[in-house]
């Protein structure tokens, strides 16, 4: 490769891959791959309609339902999903600049330096490790030693602090003790949607609140407790069946969770009448 592939000069780029695989000519836009949240709750601030604005490339259907159900379990919008409002909380998600998740958490939070640096963990990623030291929630190591994380982790948490309104963190610091349940209690907040309960008392094997099963992986340390947050989850496959993975976890107290939704049935045995 030379010229760096004509950015910088004239020159060559050639690419190797497997010959069994078969590349596209082009990968699908950001549009049919990102997370639409944040971009429809910005729609919604501005006064526009997600369904009816005039998108560059319009996004499929149900990525603009799955936005909006995010938010609406976030507490962002309210209404039908043909024409949500923005509620105040909404309002003040969108002004955080992170992810309406992130925000969530934050605030849920208020503004505390742990939280706010387990934002900043979140929102530009983590190491995995395998074989993680069992604990109630994999960013608390993180923020214990949130000291050594790179400057512009530790940047992003201090500005994400101020931005939620909390005090300002010291140059180096990691705000002294942890509070572990204001921080696990924010991060369910933030991904109550993602709710997860073990099939069995301290089986890695699990049941999201979608339905779908999942298996908890060596590198979370989240090892007790019925109900748990996944906090970071890929696509895994398990005795040959597609299943996810999640990576990253916080343990749920049962009283946190309340339902979304009750719906009473009625049937009828057909035997007895």
């Amino acid at each position: 490769r030379a010229g760096r592939a004509a950015r910088l000069g004239p020159g060559l780029a050639r690419r190797l891959w497997d010959a069994r695989d078969r590349l596209r000519p082009t990968r699908e836009p950001d549009i049919a791959r990102v997370d639409l949240a944040a971009p429809v709750l910005d729609l919604l601030v501005w006064g526009a309609n997600p369904w009816t604005f005039e998108w560059f490339e319009t996004p499929r259907d149900e990525r603009l339902e799955h936005a909006l159900e995010v938010l609406a379990r976030l507490g962002a919008v309210e209404g039908p999903t043909r024409a949500p409002a923005v509620t105040t909380l909404g309002r003040r998600l969108q002004r955080l600049p992170v992810h309406p998740r992130l925000a969530r958490i934050l605030l849920e939070g208020d503004g505390g330096f742990d939280v706010a640096a387990a934002c900043a963990l979140l929102s530009e990623g983590r190491t995995f490790a395998a074989g993680s030291a069992t604990t109630s929630c994999d960013l608390l190591a993180d923020i214990d030693r949130f000291s050594t994380q790179p400057p512009h982790v530790r940047q992003l948490a201090r500005e994400l602090q101020r931005a939620a309104g909390g005090e300002a963190a010291r140059e180096g610091a990691t705000s002294g003790r942890v509070d572990e349940g204001r921080l696990r209690r924010a991060l369910f907040a933030g991904f109550a949607d993602r709710l997860a309960r073990r099939r069995a008392a301290g089986s890695d094997r699990l049941v999201l609140a979608s339905g779908h099963g999942a298996s908890l992986g060596r590198e979370s340390g989240v090892r007790e407790g019925e109900f748990l947050v996944a906090l970071d989850v890929t696509a895994a496959t398990r005795d040959g069946a597609a299943e996810a993975r999640v990576r990253m976890a916080s343990a749920v107290d049962a009283a946190w969770i309340t339902p979304t939704a009750v719906e009473t049935v009625h049937r009828l045995d057909a035997s007895s009448g």
